[in-house]
């Protein structure tokens, strides 16, 4: 057993000439012994300071969390609303009951809808782009990403009210527009938990292709709805359907991807 007398050397003073310092046994951390039973003592290996990485980026959290807020307060709120609007994604019948009794515009759980869509699909970007190309999650990128497809988002609007008002097509755009709503509500909350599990979970590459999965899912669903809406107004050919599709849906991503190639503003 060990006298009490015995201290690390840290905890003396070594200027010290009179004082307790003289009185006391100084050793050395490497020195100090313990003791697992009264039988036997092992020595202790020398303690040393070592400086721990960098900690993960703590950015997503803190985004994923306003996401969540901002899904838990539309629910709250509006619970009737999305519970109908997933319905309405899988049904025409749905879709007409919806239109009915609730509005997209000026409607605070469609804005929290499409913002919560983007959040996800940046940070299921980053992440990728981490996984592929083995670059750092920034924030400037996200805040990049996102701004892109809010922009793209702005810019789909455009086109869809000029080609409302240029082809007469009022009915058929309220429906594109509202299954367009259903399917991003699909995306943005059944695809958040797992989002977030691919930032801080050991299977974050399992759970972050199954985001993906959802989200690939939820466009494809729009797609095969959008084809279906555009078709079924028999008074333009197929190809004035296909050259309108290819307006909204894909001139403008090739416009965000190419001034973001072209930028150089992406920090990997």
């Amino acid at each position: 057993m060990h006298s009490l007398d015995e201290v690390p050397a840290v905890f003396c003073n070594p200027s010290d000439t009179t004082g307790d310092s003289l009185l006391i046994k100084q050793v050395s951390s490497g020195t100090i012994e313990y003791s697992e039973s009264i039988l036997k003592t092992e020595p202790v290996t020398e303690i040393k300071m070592q400086k721990t990485g960098n900690q993960s980026e703590t950015w997503p959290f803190f985004v994923i969390s306003i996401s969540l807020v901002l899904l838990g307060v539309s629910l709250v709120f509006s619970f009737n609303r999305f519970r109908q609007g997933i319905k309405a994604a899988f049904s025409f019948r749905e879709t007409g009951i919806f239109i009915r009794n609730f509005t997209l515009r000026n409607s605070i759980s469609t804005i929290i809808t499409y913002i919560n869509t983007y959040v996800l699909l940046a940070l299921i970007i980053i992440l990728f782009a981490e996984l592929n190309l083995n670059a750092e999650p920034k924030l400037f990128n996200f805040i990049l990403i996102f701004g892109g497809l809010i922009i793209y988002q702005i810019t789909k609007n455009i086109l869809i009210y000029l080609s409302e008002k240029l082809f007469s097509t009022g009915h058929e755009t309220e429906f594109y527009s509202y299954r367009d709503y259903f399917t991003k509500s699909i995306g943005s909350t059944f695809a958040l938990p797992f989002v977030f599990a691919s930032f801080y979970s050991p299977f974050h590459v399992f759970f972050l292709y199954i985001a993906a999965l959802i989200f690939a899912y939820s466009f494809v669903h729009q797609f095969v709805l959008a084809i279906i809406t555009g078709y079924s107004e028999s008074r333009y050919s197929f190809f004035y359907f296909i050259l309108y599709f290819c307006s909204v849906e894909i001139l403008p991503l090739l416009v965000g991807a190419k001034v973001l190639i072209d930028s150089g503003l992406m920090i990997w």
